[in-house]
């Protein structure tokens, strides 16, 4: 592997972003070096702001060397076939460092005022969104593009980690008429004849009967599915400890569902799903947290917000200070792709404190409740856009996280298709199972 200098001014922000694309994503080593310093002995020299002689140019907007947040124009240009931002002259036509900074620290979404109905940044504000590159990873294409330079310009060789894919499952609602009583579901049987809804009539006869298993028990297929490519998934669990029209799981305390949560533990990892109200809510968020990890015996570092419900830096610094070390928010729940431009992983920027966090954070792509709900995709539809995500994610040695949730994967006639379609693309995933 090659050591990298790289001659600029030091800042936080610099050595923030160095530190994620030299040692995290090219697998190497480099040191920064001030503009006076005369070291040599590098396998290669980056000067970044200023060219200097026999040195990889890269310009500089001044977005590392300065503090604070602004809005502030984005130049788009073009490298590699690959859209790019803040364009400039230079060796690499564009602040490759500030770009990827920009979009992984999500410093666009501290300025914007924009909201969705449930308080949610709107991806439209977005500059991926207004470029339409919502749906590539940017940030992994220009790492790509940019390893594949150095190899051919320096001649050397740059291994970075092999493409990846981790299936991961939101608990909000277990089951749809397990554990309610006969009364109940006769209640909801006339209800659904009244309004002839008819598939609905015949989902209950059939439950009833003992025909058919509940419409959102898909926890056997889930396990089958992974013991065949023997990889153990995610599970976030919603653990409200109070019923609101957002939060309609089962209370954690329930003996059966403690149960649930402790088969889940044994054949995956486990997570929290921080309820609806909890986004900014340290006492809300700490209290469900202590509720899991006193059901499981075991700490929950693990965390992914409920309707994806996150506010910078708010929610984040909630999260820290309640020792959870990885979250698995980032990304739209109304859009498919990539929030930060990445399928791989990052430790969070505090812009406003100016500081890296110990919180490392994982971007998702695809959610089937986006696909389904807001953009109306059947499950042939959802799974080709997924595959063409996926494609550039594999190209670019990058990783792939899915959001899954078990009614989508059961028998419920609202989710048609879906179980068998996602068998097909997680099974071809790993081929040689």
């Amino acid at each position: 592997m090659p050591h990298f200098a790289i001659i600029a001014p030091p800042s936080p922000r610099i050595t923030y972003v160095l530190d994620w694309i030299f040692k995290e994503r090219l697998q190497s080593s480099y040191e920064l070096l001030h503009p006076n310093d005369d070291r040599t002995g590098f396998d290669i020299v980056i000067s970044y702001g200023t060219p200097v002689e026999n040195t990889l140019f890269i310009p500089s907007v001044g977005l590392l060397q300065s503090t604070g947040i602004y809005q502030h124009a984005l130049r788009e240009g073009v490298w590699e076939n690959v859209p790019v931002l803040y364009a400039a002259e230079g060796d690499i036509p564009f602040d490759l460092f500030s770009a990827v900074f920009f979009l992984i620290t999500r410093y666009e979404e501290y300025y914007s005022k924009e909201q969705d109905a449930h308080e949610r940044y709107l991806p439209s504000e977005s500059i991926l969104f207004k470029m339409d590159c919502l749906q590539r990873p940017l940030v992994d294409e220009w790492l790509w593009a940019f390893n594949k330079y150095l190899e051919k310009k320096f001649s050397c060789s740059i291994q970075t980690k092999p493409y990846s894919c981790l299936p991961s499952y939101d608990i909000d609602l277990v089951y749809k008429y397990k554990r309610k009583t006969v009364f109940v579901l006769i209640v909801k049987l006339i209800q659904s004849l009244y309004k002839a809804n008819f598939k609905e009539s015949k989902q209950l006869i059939l439950f009833l009967l003992f025909i058919e298993t509940d419409p959102y028990d898909s926890f056997s297929f889930i396990k089958k599915l992974h013991q065949k490519i023997q990889l153990k998934p995610l599970y976030f669990l919603l653990c409200a400890l109070e019923k609101t029209a957002y939060d309609r799981n089962v209370h954690p305390h329930k003996k059966w569902m403690k149960k649930l949560m402790s088969i889940l533990l044994e054949i995956g990892n486990v997570g929290l799903h921080p309820s609806y109200f909890s986004y900014n809510n340290k006492v809300l968020l700490s209290n469900e947290k202590g509720a899991l990890e006193n059901v499981l015996e075991k700490e929950i570092p693990l965390s992914r917000q409920h309707f994806i419900r996150l506010r910078l830096p708010q929610t984040y610094r909630i999260l820290e200070s309640l020792s959870i070390t990885d979250d698995f928010s980032m990304g739209y729940a109304s859009e498919l792709g990539f929030r930060a431009g990445t399928g791989r992983s990052f430790l969070w920027y505090d812009l406003e404190k100016e500081r890296c966090s110990e919180l490392r954070v994982h971007p998702f792509c695809f959610m089937d409740a986006t696909a389904h709900y807001y953009k109306n995709l059947t499950a042939e539809q959802a799974f080709t856009e997924l595959e063409t995500m996926n494609a550039i994610l594999k190209k670019t040695n990058s990783k792939l996280m899915l959001v899954m949730h078990n009614y989508a994967l059961g028998n419920d006639q609202e989710w048609e298709a879906w179980q068998k379609a996602y068998e097909h693309f997680l099974l071809s995933q790993y081929p040689t199972f």
